[in-house]
């Protein structure tokens, strides 16, 4: 049974926001500064997950990749997501008004997303430096279920996407990660 892609972005924007939210990653806390808050900690994180990961999947809609589990009731549950973009792809002024991102000073305030945005180009200039004017592939968002993780799907589902993706593309894979253990995950790969 296929899943809608609505239904598909949710599930991902809430995963990215509970994982990382529980990895307690220094960069989105020193964005949003939230203290004693993580309800609205982690709906301020989905919500600007829900919205980058629509828009660069209307852009390019083959750069999901997600895996899903059966939970304790039966039901379907995203445990592994994360996104294959190409480093030329930008998004048009059209798609940042329609996902409400010129709304965002008003949703998180001016200072916090000028942090986001100085994050973002830091990130943005640390990715193309490691790519040296070639094309390649960003990794973003990569995120497993933290009751699934060390169960080896997170290396299963981003090791079958390298391959169908960047191998046979033969582009370079580069991503940014402040998790040293991840370091060690992904170089395995």
């Amino acid at each position: 049974m296929s899943k809608d892609i609505n239904q598909i972005i949710l599930d991902a924007s809430h995963l990215s926001a509970k994982t990382f939210l529980q990895a307690d990653t220094r960069s989105w806390r020193q964005i949003y500064r939230i203290k004693n808050d993580e309800a609205l900690f982690e709906q301020r994180l989905q919500s600007l997950f829900w919205k980058n990961i629509s828009m660069i999947h209307e852009t390019v809609p083959d750069c999901l990749h997600y895996h899903y589990e059966k939970d304790d009731q039966g039901r379907d549950q995203m445990v592994c997501f994360f996104m294959l973009v190409p480093n030329d792809v930008s998004m048009s002024w059209w798609q940042k008004i329609r996902y409400g991102l010129l709304l965002l000073p008003f949703e998180i305030g001016w200072t916090p997303l000028v942090r986001l945005l100085a994050a973002s180009d830091y990130s943005d200039e640390k990715i193309l430096s490691q790519l040296n004017g070639r094309k390649g592939l960003q990794l973003n968002r990569m995120v497993v279920h933290p009751s699934f993780q060390g169960k080896g799907i997170g290396s299963k589902v981003l090791g079958k996407a390298l391959q169908e993706v960047a191998d046979k593309r033969q582009l370079p894979v580069v991503l940014s990660t402040e998790t040293p253990q991840n370091v060690t995950f992904y170089t395995r790969l």
